[in-house]
């Protein structure tokens, strides 16, 4: 019993249109789709072009036919559908990361083009232009599923459900070669006749043109995830490899979404507990308060504008689970949004090699200042203060040669003193200038004992006799006898005489000046005291700098003086760890009080 075939009485202009609107559609949404995260993979884009094509090739061979010539119609038509399909074939290349068979894809068109307009031109039987539209249509869909049998050795399932399509496609097309050669065809079902070769090609055009795309859209979303997971793993093990701390802070949950395993390192605690605590609690206190200011007004001007990229570097201090603080260089940056969340992006680094480098470069910076000031000091010392002196002693010695033979010996006696004078001044300004230099160079050895404070203070009142008497002052040592003092003795004489020389330089003619001693528990302190012009607090201020040369006045006879003598006092004062302190008042007098500790 046979049974007649029913046709499906498709319409065949509504399965060009339903084509024609099916390829714009599937355009547009690979277009869509290509603006989002598949637009990483520049073939999808691609594919809404190839598809495009298509679109314009149905437009072209099917809904416009019987409006143009046909030889346009079915010549160009065709041929952009053919485009179409090469197309697919060479993206597919493209996706195994091969050439493109570009100009052999040209001259392949090029040919169909031809060969079309060769069968339209002239009176062939249509079916032989039908095998070879199928012919062309077939050999990029059957080349298709080659690639991918040949290529496809590590990729996901979605590539053989591509291939199985193209292979669909390319056998039926390479069937309707062979059925519109061998086959008696009605003519009817050569073009858009009613015919069952005429339905399965409708279908079949229909299925695959719809499922190639979608299919290789899930190829695509596979290539895609494979590679995110890829990409996701390098980083992870990039993070878990590297020595600096990289973190994920949730500010809605407040809360580590990742730390990476160098906080073992970092902090002293492993991932788990670090992941329980706050960020807070991952810093020193007092950075703690500063940073999360900082963080505050970030967070503000990142609400603002979400979509910035800005990188924030700060050098904070972190506490170690053994209570050992370290410093640490912080990038960090903030990525979400007020709806998804919030968070921050950090990569932590340990400086704190780095960061005592940068102190003991900015001592070193400090220490060369000074020593710079230092040297513009002892060369304005050696060319004003020692000029004025040696100036003084050449023009003393050529008054006393011109007159020696005509003046009185009184008066030669008299220019002899104040001679004598300026050269005591001068002495005692080269003395404190080399003490001084050799300070500075570390060439004052340091061998505190246990002396007699008595007779120190007695051995510098002698040398400064002649200065004292010269000025009718009169100095009282009160200092007890049996007082014993800890303390290097060639610095113990420095720091008495010239606090002695001082306390001479600025009283009055008839003045005294007394040294005496107090016994504290764990110190004793020597107290020098004149009665002379004293200071205003101005120049209390700059005593001891050597910087400022204003801190030096003139005696009350004209004495000059550098300002060395004191600054050498501190600082052989300091050597034995003690202090120094001054009381004065205008016109009343000044109190030099130096406090050494105790020795054994």
């Amino acid at each position: 019993m046979s049974h007649e075939y029913t046709y499906m009485n498709l319409d065949p202009k509504t399965i060009i249109v339903i084509n024609t609107l099916g390829s714009l559609f599937m355009s547009i949404g690979c277009f869509v789709a290509s603006y989002g995260q598949l637009g990483r993979l520049i073939y999808v884009r691609m594919w809404a072009y190839g598809t495009l094509v298509q679109c314009l090739g149905w437009i072209v061979q099917g809904v416009l036919r019987g409006i143009i010539p046909d030889i346009i119609s079915i010549s160009f038509g065709n041929a952009l559908i053919l485009a179409s399909i090469v197309f697919y074939y060479n993206i597919l290349r493209l996706f195994f990361h091969q050439e493109a068979y570009i100009r052999t894809s040209i001259l392949f068109i090029l040919s169909e083009v031809i060969v079309l307009v060769l069968f339209v031109s002239s009176h062939y039987d249509q079916k032989f232009r039908v095998s070879i539209l199928s012919m062309y249509a077939s050999i990029p869909l059957l080349l298709s599923v080659w690639e991918v049998i040949k290529n496809a050795k590590d990729e996901n399932f979605s590539l053989y459900f591509f291939a199985f399509f193209c292979a669909v496609a390319g056998l039926f097309l390479s069937f309707r070669v062979y059925y519109y050669f061998v086959e008696d065809v009605d003519p009817r079902a050569i073009t858009f006749g009613p015919s069952k070769i005429q339905d399965f090609t409708y279908l079949i055009f229909y299925i695959t043109s719809i499922m190639l795309t979608f299919s290789f859209a899930l190829v695509c979303i596979d290539r895609f995830v494979k590679e995110q997971v890829k990409s996701e793993e390098k980083y992870r093990l990039l993070a878990e490899n590297s020595s600096d701390l990289i973190w994920l802070y949730d500010l809605n949950q407040d809360s580590f979404r990742y730390i990476s395993p160098s906080v073992q390192q970092m902090y002293g605690l492993s991932v788990k507990k670090a992941m329980r605590k706050k960020l807070k609690d991952m810093l020193e206190l007092k950075e703690s308060e500063s940073f999360f200011k900082l963080l505050e007004e970030r967070l503000i001007l990142f609400k603002s504008n979400p979509d910035s990229k800005r990188y924030y570097q700060d050098e904070i201090q972190i506490m170690h689970a053994n209570s050992e603080k370290k410093w640490i260089e912080l990038i960090s940056s903030f990525q979400g949004s007020t709806e998804s969340g919030i968070q921050i992006l950090g990569v932590a680094r340990e400086i704190e090699k780095r960061k005592q480098t940068e102190l003991e470069n900015q001592k070193y910076l400090e220490d060369l200042k000074t020593i710079n000031s230092t040297k513009d000091r002892f060369l304005s010392i050696i060319a004003h203060d020692l000029k004025a002196p040696i100036g003084g002693i050449h023009t003393y010695i050529n008054m006393v040669l011109e007159d020696i033979h005509e003046q009185s010996l009184e008066k030669t006696k008299e220019e002899l003193s104040l001679l004598k004078d300026t050269s005591s001044e001068l002495l005692s300004l080269l003395n404190n200038l080399l003490t001084w230099a050799r300070s500075q160079k570390g060439d004052i050895p340091f061998d505190p004992e246990h002396i007699s404070l008595f007779s120190a203070a007695n051995r510098c009142i002698q040398l400064l006799t002649s200065s004292a008497e010269n000025k009718d002052i009169e100095i009282t040592n009160q200092i007890p006898i049996k007082t014993v003092i800890y303390a290097d003795e060639q610095m113990l004489d420095t720091i008495l005489r010239n606090l002695i020389n001082n306390a001479i330089k600025y009283s009055h003619p008839g003045n005294k000046v007394i040294i005496s001693s107090e016994d504290l528990d764990d110190s004793l302190v020597i107290h020098v005291e004149d009665f002379g012009m004293g200071m205003n607090h101005g120049t209390i201020s700059r005593l001891f700098q050597l910087e400022n040369k204003q801190a030096s006045a003139p005696g009350t006879r004209g004495e000059r003086g550098t300002g060395l003598g004191l600054v050498l006092c501190k600082e052989f004062i300091l050597r034995h760890q003690g202090s120094i302190s001054v009381q004065s008042e205008r016109e009343i007098g000044s109190r030099f009080s130096v406090t050494f500790p105790k020795g054994n």
